[in-house]
């Protein structure tokens, strides 16, 4: 992919959060700016776009799983009949939570 010919006033190496936010922020002060991104595929093929590690598979990814068994474990855990919630099956859905998380990702 060609990013053209032409001057650059800043060439930012790295689509993660930080090269992100620094290209942002010289194109706000009226830069030209080019973001140089790559990502080596995993041996399953995954790879992803601008955002970095933390973003795509890293940080983000994490927490969002983390609140979720928080969520499962406050409601199969916890005595919820004291609360008046009833419920007859409660389940984790892995597949739909990687939609989801890739959604808002990419929507954001």
């Amino acid at each position: 992919m060609s990013i053209g010919t032409g001057h650059y006033d800043l060439v930012v190496v790295g689509g993660g959060s930080g090269g992100l936010a620094c290209a942002k922020e010289a194109v706000q002060l009226g830069a030209k700016v080019a973001v140089l991104d790559y990502v080596t595929p995993s041996p399953s093929g995954s790879v992803w776009g601008l955002g970095g590690t933390c973003v795509n598979v890293g940080c983000i990814p994490k927490k969002l799983m983390h609140q979720a068994s928080l969520l499962g474990e406050a409601i199969i855990v916890r005595p919820t009949n004291l609360f008046c919630w009833d419920y007859c099956v409660i389940a984790f859905r892995y597949c739909n939570m990687g939609k989801k998380y890739r959604f808002a990702i990419d929507h954001c």
